[in-house]
């Protein structure tokens, strides 16, 4: 009944520092890509937002169609 209908996943800049403050999903070094489909394999969901650094900046939407209205807010501050 509780399953996740999104994942965001952080930290991926502590995963391996050349992924810090990567904004498109093909810059990820392959270790990040894999987990991440390791990740969405596992519980069979897509993640949605890719933390790559400590600024609000620092992410990747990876599924803008399903982000709610204050998510896109967020994501888009600059």
């Amino acid at each position: 009944m509780n399953r996740p209908t999104q994942i965001a996943v952080n930290g991926l800049d502590y995963l391996n520092f050349a992924n810090r403050k990567v904004h498109q999903f093909s810059d990820l070094t392959v270790d990040a890509r894999e987990s991440i489909g390791r990740i969405e394999k596992e519980f069979q969901v897509s993640t949605m937002m890719l933390g790559t650094g400590p600024s609000v900046e620092d992410v990747i939407v990876t599924d803008t169609k399903r982000m709610d209205k204050g998510v896109a807010l967020a994501a888009s501050c600059s």
